[in-house]
């Protein structure tokens, strides 16, 4: 099981390039295929994962660049881990949902799979920005060859928001580990050395806004955000399924992996910035998507809104707020993926994705409607829904640090659910028209995608711990670097709690000798 990690990170690519190979008469069953036998490998990462244990699992390392300190060094802990999951889950219904595709675009998700497994899995930070930077080209080409009439206005925009706010990171990048060097003697760009050393103040302010300029725009966060509803509406129906249910959570991953560590006091004096940021993208995302006639286009600003909910819990930098914010991105993975899927079912159908084009589908499709229904209630964060869960814990955790910023984040909750029951009643009641009186319900192969995910939505709406519990743990292990990094700046609020009475103790030394020691906090609190 030591290699298991490097399997699931290789093996879609792999695929892919043999399928390139081959060019298959029988894509399709061999993306699903692909696609299934890396999901059972990823719930098998899961099966043999220590579930009370926060540190680093599955660690592989191989030197790459040795000299500079650049190594293949790929681990997981609870966050990353469900992120992996949710990876190879939206990957598979994505293919599956398909009822015939061409070989180069199961190509282009089979590598985008893989490039994403690396990006959550990547603890050498140059490995992380290689896997970073590679996402950009099949999703590239997902959009610009298979998108909609603007396909190609909406990639260009993608690839100069993404590639030039990636260049930026990747000045932070290199001055972050140029640091390491004047403090430490030697190069490295382990993530978890990094974690040892704090920056001095006068210049972590300027590294933090390199990395949070590349973060912010994958997100996307305000004012950043242009290419997006762009990119959503423009991609096929699995491009956004994939962009906005995946691709979307590797900026959110970066703040709690990256940032928040290594720049925990700039991280804490811009919260309420940032917050208040948060705030106005989570109301600007819900009403601009009220205002929206297009369906795909409806949900990609519900997107935007609710990202900002995932944003706010993480710059609560409390337990609460930062476990939930990671749960709400599993969550909003799944809802986001699933309301795409559904557009995706309605344009077969009527082919338009006008929300005004028909009326009255309950009538005709009440299978489709049901399916509908609950996953609209879960987007709105209704109780005993998994969008629940989430959504409360991470408003929680910033309501601990302000209550006001919060309540008006909460608001989101209100014009969400006008919009959102509004495109209820303009599709699915009233009277049918006649042109639509003869249309199909779900087949088979749509039940089957939404099956789980309606399984999903109710199951970790009621139980939610089969998830929480392991991020906790290891969130817990991350809000103890940022602890103690503060602490020893003497920055420390009254609002940051202390969590080491919630802790392993931390080891007295870090010793980088064995793989073993490298799933170990260093020692920040002398």
């Amino acid at each position: 099981m030591d290699y298991l990690l490097s399997i699931i990170i290789f093996f879609p690519a792999l695929a892919a390039l043999l399928l390139l190979i081959l060019r298959s008469e029988n894509t399709r069953i061999f993306a699903i295929i692909v696609a299934a036998t890396e999901l059972f490998f990823t719930l098998l990462l899961w099966n043999e994962f220590h579930l009370d244990y926060g540190g680093i699992q599955f660690f592989s390392h191989f030197p790459l660049i040795a000299s500079y300190g650049i190594n293949y060094d790929v681990g997981i802990d609870g966050i990353s881990l469900f992120l992996i999951i949710l990876n190879a889950f939206i990957t598979l219904l994505g293919i599956y949902f398909f009822k015939q595709i061409k070989t180069p675009l199961a190509v282009a998700i089979l590598f985008t799979e893989s490039i994403v497994m690396g990006v959550f899995s990547a603890l050498d930070v140059i490995l992380f920005y290689i896997f970073w930077e590679l996402s950009l080209i099949p999703v590239l080409y997902i959009i610009g060859v298979w998108g909609g009439e603007k396909r190609a206005y909406a990639a260009l925009k993608y690839f100069i928001y993404t590639f030039g706010a990636s260049l930026i990171m990747l000045i932070g990048i290199l001055y972050y580990a140029y640091q390491y060097f004047l403090i430490s003697g030697v190069w490295s760009f382990n993530l978890l050395d990094w974690y040892a050393i704090d920056l001095d103040l006068s210049i972590q302010g300027w590294v933090f806004l390199a990395f949070f300029i590349g973060v912010a725009v994958k997100i996307p966060l305000l004012p950043l955000h242009s290419w997006q509803p762009y990119a959503y509406t423009q991609a096929p129906i699995v491009g956004s399924a994939l962009i906005a249910g995946v691709l979307s959570k590797m900026g959110t991953y970066a703040l709690v992996r990256f940032i928040l560590p290594l720049f925990p006091v700039v991280s804490n004096d811009l919260s309420l910035i940032i917050g208040i940021l948060c705030v106005i993208m989570v109301i600007y995302g819900a009403l601009i998507a009220y205002a929206q006639t297009n369906i795909k286009t409806l949900i990609a600003y519900a997107s935007l809104s609710h990202m900002g909910i995932i944003v706010l819990g993480v710059f609560s930098l409390n337990i609460e707020g930062m476990s939930g914010a990671v749960f709400f991105m599993i969550a909003h993975g799944v809802i986001v993926a699933a309301l795409f899927l559904l557009a995706g079912v309605l344009y077969e159908r009527i082919q338009s994705q006008q929300i005004d084009s028909c009326r009255g589908l309950a009538n005709v499709m009440p299978h489709f409607t049901t399916i509908f229904g609950i996953v609209m209630m879960s987007a709105l964060g209704l109780p005993l829904t998994m969008g629940f869960v989430g959504e409360f814990l991470a408003l929680f955790g910033y309501f601990q640090i302000n209550p006001i910023i919060t309540l008006l984040a909460g608001t989101s909750f209100f014009v969400g659910a006008i919009y959102m029951l509004s495109v209820f009643k303009k599709v699915f009641l009233g009277s049918v028209s006649d042109q639509h009186r003869h249309l199909n319900d779900l087949n088979l192969r749509e039940k089957l995608v939404f099956l789980p995910i309606i399984v999903l939505i109710v199951w970790l709406g009621v139980y939610p711990k089969p998830l929480l519990e392991p991020i906790d743990v290891s969130i817990k292990h991350i809000n103890q670097i940022i602890y103690h990094k503060i602490q020893t700046s003497n920055h420390l609020p009254d609002t940051l709690e202390d969590p080491q009475e919630n802790l392993i103790e931390i080891p007295d030394e870090f010793n980088r000798t064995s793989p073993d020691d490298l799933l170990i906090i260093p020692n920040l609190g002398d």
